[in-house]
């Protein structure tokens, strides 16, 4: 995993994570792009929250583009990609959503 929204979010602005799969031999693992998804949740409640938007792009070679829109502010959350439903190894990530004011 990596992207700017992995670090940091602020709500109403998109923040992007991007996903390379690959197989236990190291190959890129192209996987049909309605079998990623992803999750948040609050850090200290572990409730889920809703983004206001996601969108997941397959970018080809086993690497995907999640773009999301955290709506609430001055939190932290926890992101999970999962394949399957189930969660990617090491995909569960803390983010604080800074307030963003001049966002409507």
């Amino acid at each position: 995993l990596s992207g700017d929204g992995l670090q940091a979010a602020k709500s109403g602005e998109v923040s992007v994570i991007y996903v390379q799969t690959r197989d236990r031999y190291d190959n890129n693992l192209e996987l049909e792009s309605e079998k990623i998804d992803f999750e948040m949740a609050d850090a200290d409640s572990g409730q889920a929250i809703e983004s206001v938007g996601k969108e997941i792009s397959y970018l080809g070679h086993g690497r995907y583009k999640i773009a999301y829109y955290p709506f609430i502010g001055n939190r932290d959350v926890f992101i999970k990609v999962l394949h399957n439903g189930e969660a990617i190894t090491e995909s569960e990530v803390a983010v604080l959503t800074a307030d963003n004011t001049s966002a409507v």
